[in-house]
């Protein structure tokens, strides 16, 4: 199956302030800064471009995995085939650099666009550059800087460290009712977070007399459930999705004073070489390995 990689780091969406149901959004992207990320050095087998057609098996699967991202200064590499999937029997191999799919470019995305047009269509009509590599990486840590609400400051913690662990295990719950209408879905308030970024749920912003506001639900809060779908474990999207368009939604709430303000992730990255038999080796050269320092944050 098309199960990306995640070796590099998490999906490489910002923790957007993303707005909910017609508020205005919130720094959309953000800002991303890479220090001496990989480098896609040329090899003897780069100049080799193959045009492959790949189609889903009955059950939907594509039988490769892929690696990578923009967001790593990197392209779209093939991480794995599966042995006797039609990937293998269409020529694609591990070490493959994807850069085109259905018309569609892939020298400059993210992992999580590219994981879309891949899985978007049952045919994938690709064009992939044999490098023979694969990007891997030997060292990372992470953490998030969170915003104190009511201590107005910016708490850094390490990866491994959650709101939980540090006191807002037994903030307040409630259950907030939001009642809109057809002619005005806005709910009056932003999020951030999300499974992608080993976060939940939670409230960057409330419009100033919105309809959050006046049901009381504040900045910091995170949200727990909506509708009776459990956000402790959602993606940032499908947070969004179950939000929108509805004209009542049932919130669960829970009062923890932050939300998240951004994730940096400090890595050390190599390059793995394919061999024969398709297993991965670390190239034996010490200047295939860089480092980079990646800073996701919206506003």
């Amino acid at each position: 199956s098309l199960a990306p990689h995640y070796l590099l780091s998490k999906q490489s969406r910002l923790l957007n302030g993303t707005t909910s149901r017609g508020s205005r959004a919130a720094s959309p992207m953000g800002r991303v800064i890479l220090i001496n990320a990989p480098i896609e050095a040329s090899s003897n087998e780069s100049d080799i471009i193959n045009a492959i057609t790949v189609e889903k098996s009955v059950d939907g699967k594509l039988g490769f995995s892929v690696r990578g991202g923009s967001e790593h200064g990197l392209g779209i590499f093939v991480s794995k085939v599966e042995e006797g999937s039609a990937a293998e029997q269409a020529g694609l191999c591990v070490g493959d650099k994807i850069t085109e799919v259905n018309s569609v470019s892939l020298e400059n995305i993210t992992m999580s666009s590219a994981v879309k047009v891949l899985t978007g269509n049952n045919r994938l009509r690709m064009v992939v550059r044999r490098m023979g590599r694969v990007p891997g990486i030997k060292f990372s840590k992470e953490k998030t800087a969170w915003v104190d609400v009511v201590n107005r400051r910016l708490v850094v913690e390490k990866s491994g460290s959650t709101p939980s662990e540090c006191g807002s295990e037994d903030g307040l719950r409630r259950i907030v009712h939001l009642y809109t209408t057809s002619d005005d879905y806005c709910l009056g308030f932003n999020i951030r977070g999300g499974r992608e970024f080993g976060l939940g749920i939670y409230v960057s912003k409330v419009d100033p007399g919105g309809l959050a506001e006046q049901n009381g639900i504040r900045v910091g809060d995170q949200v727990l459930a909506a509708n009776g779908v459990k956000f402790e474990d959602i993606s940032h999207s499908k947070a969004v999705e179950v939000l929108k368009g509805q004209t009542h939604i049932m919130l669960t709430i829970k009062e923890t004073g932050r939300f998240p303000a951004y994730k940096e992730l400090v890595a050390e990255y190599c390059w793995l070489s394919r061999l024969t038999n398709g297993q991965l080796q670390q190239l034996s050269q010490t200047s295939e390995t860089s480092s980079s320092i990646s800073s996701y944050s919206s506003g």
